[in-house]
């Protein structure tokens, strides 16, 4: 049977990761490429390098065709390379100098990552006197903080950072812990609210320690979830001040330049395509600016209306119809991943079961004994 459960890991390495804080959750529920980039730079001059690494994920290529797409890629590596990941930098220095050969970080990139492989090199009899000090740490925190609550609350206090993750028998690993089946084997056994020992030693290089905040039965992660309730109350503050600003607004004016006005803000121009998944200036998400935008006729003026990123009136300045030119295999290759063999295969499993019951045999990663 699927569990669902929320797990909260705390890191140790040589050097242990700093507090959690608020700005940084905030980040990670943003679509907002620019605050996440803008977040990124500020922790990385703080040296909280593992939040500019966790808020630059796949950042780079919502820049795509910027300089700030370089920037934000080499400043991903970077930021890998000082919290000595050095591996994961590696493959980001070397696609940060294979997309811009001449870029303006190019021949770093070249050298962290050449330099990065070196300090990644073991070398025998190595100082273990951080490790074993950092183990001492974590084990001295564990017997302190010995339920889910405490685990959860004291961990910022203790420099330590806890990120949330769910699992279930069959899930592999930890988040991008590899070799963590043995924590998704802990945590399917443990019951609620228990605190795991540690996992990880000196020559692993990586401490873990895993607490079980909670256990969801089959069905829908319920709202009592900390992510799905934060989800929740966001998007109703969201609603709600997005219908007082309408409500304000609304009739107001007679144009841009009057809403502009009105709302203390400059008029911008952006390009929108029906189906588009990022629109420039607002972000991701936006699939009602969009559906505004394909029914609205040419110097219509549209809103006050609710968007993912704030309330917004738009008038459509010019319409193309003609896009770009047909392509033929283009356009198979792009049904065939949508209504074709690809989405077919996809789908194989749940068309072939249909409502039938079946059981599942699917590989589970623990022991049950």
């Amino acid at each position: 049977m699927f569990r669902y459960l929320s797990i909260i890991l705390a890191v140790a390495a040589l050097a242990l990761s700093t507090a959690s804080c608020g700005e940084y959750q905030r980040v990670l529920k943003s679509n907002d490429p620019e605050y996440h980039l803008d977040f990124a730079k500020r922790a990385f001059e703080e040296k909280k390098y593992t939040q500019a690494a966790t808020a630059l994920e796949n950042i780079p290529q919502m820049f795509k065709g910027s300089e700030k797409a370089e920037d934000a890629l080499y400043l991903l590596a970077l930021s890998n390379y000082e919290n000595a990941d050095y591996e994961t930098a590696g493959t980001y220095f070397r696609q940060y100098y294979a997309r811009y050969p001449k870029g303006k970080h190019a021949e770093l990139s070249r050298f962290y990552c050449g330099y990065g492989y070196y300090l990644d090199s073991p070398e025998p009899q190595l100082d273990q006197s951080g490790t074993l000090k950092a183990i001492n740490e974590l084990q001295d925190f564990l017997d302190k903080n010995k339920t889910a609550a405490d685990f959860d609350k004291n961990a910022p206090q203790a420099n330590y950072t806890a990120l949330p993750a769910k699992v279930t028998p069959s899930t592999p690993q930890l988040g991008r812990l590899d070799d963590s089946r043995d924590m998704v084997a802990w945590a399917m056994k443990a019951k609620k609210g228990q605190v795991s020992p540690i996992f990880g030693d000196e020559s692993a290089g990586r401490l873990v320690a895993v607490a079980l905040n909670d256990i969801y039965e089959s069905g829908y992660i319920p709202a009592t979830d900390p992510d799905v309730r934060q989800a929740l109350l966001i998007e109703l503050r969201n609603n709600k001040k997005a219908a007082d600003l309408i409500g304000q607004y609304k009739g107001k004016a007679k144009d841009l330049a009057g809403y502009s006005k009105l709302m203390g803000v400059d008029v911008d121009t952006t390009t929108v395509n029906f189906g588009q998944i990022f629109i420039p200036g607002l972000g991701v998400g936006e699939s009602e600016i969009t559906a505004q935008v394909a029914n609205a006729k040419k110097g219509q003026l549209v809103g006050p209306i609710q968007g993912s990123s704030g309330v917004i009136v738009l008038q459509v300045n010019s319409i193309d119809n003609a896009g770009r030119p047909y392509n033929f295999d283009e356009s198979a290759m792009m049904y065939n991943q949508q209504r074709g063999v690809g989405v077919l295969m996809r789908q194989i499993t749940p068309i072939l079961v249909g409502k039938k019951k079946v059981t599942n045999n699917m590989l589970e990663f623990f022991n049950r004994n």
